[in-house]
């Protein structure tokens, strides 16, 4: 699962800003997969650039603005296409050693 289809399953849960997503993140993967927040906001970022998620900023009284991302249209359809057809790999050609026990 890449970084990119996570954060777009967390958000088809609820419009969320960068900190939550990295909270949620944690929460529903294994913690031995270290995202880092920059990896995450970078990925926010580039979806935003393919108008996959939009964001309001939302004001905070005693902190910064923040971005609250949301899925679009689009990005349901990228979602739903991910999910609809699994990524299958050829792991003979992946692990050649494998091809020996066969």
């Amino acid at each position: 699962m890449s970084v990119k289809h996570t954060l777009l399953a967390l958000l088809y849960q609820q419009p969320m800003h960068g900190y939550e997503l990295g909270k949620q993140l944690m929460h529903v993967v294994n913690v031995e997969w270290d995202v880092k927040p920059g990896q995450i906001a970078s990925t926010l970022t580039r979806l935003y650039e393919a108008g996959l998620v939009d964001y309001d900023i939302e004001s905070v009284d005693d902190a910064p603005d923040r971005k609250v991302y949301r899925l679009t249209g689009a990005g349901q359809d990228e979602l739903r296409s991910w999910y609809l057809n699994p990524e299958v790999r050829d792991y003979q050609q992946a692990i050649p050693f494998i091809s020996s026990w066969c």
